[in-house]
């Protein structure tokens, strides 16, 4: 008996080993398509300042229309996770010059309602209704923050999940300087 647990478990052990392996093959394949991190960036960048993107009360809106000569963009799925919840509540719905906006992936009007009614998040949130920035950020990479300079169309400042406080504030210190001296 205590032969075929234990042939269960390793045979258990090496499908998780696989799926692991697949999993960072594909990780490893979508990094590979991207030629650099600077040009993943500025390529993610033109999507998001192109791209129409549904309101909570159904209009359609390109961020690239906005009024602020900056833009503070969070990438988020909506989430329970306490560090994420944690981090997206620093910002308002404006920082200095920038407009701080949230973009919703893999969400529709109704869930993110009742995620927003539930989070801390203060600012604009848009909806991901076309799965376009979905399919370009890696699942780990979320909450993903890019500061846009709006009329130039270049990014000032990015940054992938952070998962622990101090890395939080470095980035809000940043954004926060950048905010304040940029023109």
């Amino acid at each position: 008996m205590k032969g075929n647990r234990l042939r269960l478990l390793v045979a258990l052990l090496l499908a998780l080993n696989i799926i692991l392996l697949w999993r960072f093959s594909v990780m490893k394949h979508k990094l590979a398509q991207v030629s650099s991190a600077s040009q993943f960036t500025s390529d993610l960048a033109q999507y998001v300042l192109t791209q129409s993107f549904r309101t909570l009360d159904g209009r359609l809106i390109q961020l690239l229309e906005t009024p602020e000569p900056l833009l503070l963009v969070f990438i988020f799925r909506p989430t329970d996770c306490p560090p994420c919840l944690e981090e997206l509540s620093l910002y308002s719905k404006k920082m200095g010059r920038a407009g701080v906006y949230g973009i919703g992936l893999e969400t529709n009007e109704r869930e993110m309602r009742v995620f927003l009614r539930e989070s801390p998040l203060r600012f604009p949130v848009l909806i991901d209704e076309e799965g376009g920035l979905s399919r370009r950020l890696p699942d780990a990479w979320t909450p993903f923050k890019l500061l846009l300079d709006r009329a130039r169309r270049r990014v000032l400042l990015r940054g992938g999940p952070h998962a622990y406080a101090t890395d939080q504030q470095r980035f809000f210190d940043q954004v926060s300087q950048l905010v304040a001296t940029e023109p």
